[in-house]
């Protein structure tokens, strides 16, 4: 039925007929030819991004290369100074012992220091936080701490009188106590020093002693002599 109405229509108005199919005609060209160009635009975007994921390849293969070179470099020259170092250490006089010891001490301290920089720079903002936070929390806590002192000042002003009048006298106390203390050890330690060493003593008793010998040897010798 369809087709036989299509039979019709053509027969009853040829001159439109036509004309509709070749609009038909041209437009599923059309389709056809914009399918296609689509088609030719993803393809060409697809071996440009290609390309350029081809040139972002090359260059990470360039890069890599670069990297393990001089990681090879450096490999090298660590195992040359690890031989070197060791003979040293088998032949080496002890100048250059010294010298290597010193040298691992200092490459030590190095990797330390760098360490220590590098951790700080991946924790700084957690540093800059808790240093934040900390300090927060010591300015509250302080002024709480003056707030209760004054409201207890302020609820009993004789007993925060009496108990600071406390506090001064004993504080006085332990100087005083402290000062006998030290006092006490300073009067033991010259008693020690006095007892450990008394050969001065000894040459002022023997001194003093000599001292009339020396006058009945004078009396002696003089004119005068001694009645028996």
């Amino acid at each position: 039925m369809q087709r036989l109405r299509e039979v019709a229509n053509r027969l009853r108005a040829p001159a439109l007929s036509f004309a509709f199919g070749t609009w038909a005609h041209l437009y599923a060209a059309a389709e056809q030819a914009a399918r296609v160009a689509a088609q030719i635009q993803s393809q060409r975007m697809h071996a440009e991004h290609l390309q350029a994921q081809h040139g972002s390849l090359e260059a990470l293969i360039e890069r890599l290369r670069g990297e393990y070179e001089q990681r090879l470099v450096a490999a090298e020259e660590e195992k040359r100074r690890a031989l070197e170092q060791q003979l040293v250490e088998l032949t080496g006089s002890a100048e250059q012992r010294a010298a290597l010891a010193e040298e691992r001490a200092r490459e030590e301290r190095i990797e330390l220091l760098r360490r220590q920089t590098l951790r700080r720079m991946m924790n700084k903002d957690l540093a800059s936080a808790w240093t934040a936070w900390h300090e927060l929390w010591s300015a509250r806590v302080y002024s709480l701490e003056r707030l209760r002192v004054a409201a207890n000042r302020l609820r009993a002003p004789a007993l925060s009188s009496a108990f600071a009048f406390w506090a001064r006298h004993c504080q006085r106390v332990r100087q005083a106590v402290s000062q006998a203390e030290a006092e006490a050890k300073s009067k033991a330690l010259s008693e020690q020093e006095r007892r450990r060493d008394p050969a001065p003593h000894r040459v002022h008793t023997a001194s003093f002693l000599r001292a009339p010998s020396r006058t009945l040897c004078t009396t002696r010798r003089g004119a005068a002599p001694f009645p028996f």
